[in-house]
């Protein structure tokens, strides 16, 4: 167990990528994930914050109204993460699910921008 602690705790081998979804429960467990992996001295250095609709373009009200509401909790993982010195990756809420190795090779473009 204690090499497993060391091999967390080496930012020259490991990192954590915290991956959450625009909620208020999920952006709750996000924070209290990235503040505990970052006492434990375990180097996190991305969110990524999958299924962000897009609410500028579109004219149905749902979307607008769900975009709306995944704004506010953008801003507040954003603002958490630029305290803690992370980068925020917001990947687009696809109509089908990514399944190909040419979708996962475009959504891995997205992240590593």
């Amino acid at each position: 167990m204690f090499e497993l602690e060391e091999l967390f705790r080496d930012h020259a081998q490991t990192q954590f990528v915290v991956v959450t979804i625009p909620t208020n429960l999920a952006v709750a467990e996000s924070k209290r994930l990235v503040s505990a992996l970052q006492q434990q001295d375990v180097l996190v250095e991305k969110v990524i914050v999958n299924q962000v609709f897009d609410g500028e373009n579109t004219k149905q009200d749902y979307v607008k109204r769900l975009a709306s509401s995944q704004q506010k909790h953008l801003a507040e993982i954003e603002g958490v993460a630029n305290n803690a010195g992370v980068q925020v990756v917001k990947i687009p809420y696809f109509d089908s699910e990514v399944q190909t190795i040419y979708g996962l090779r475009a959504m891995g473009q997205m992240i590593m921008k």
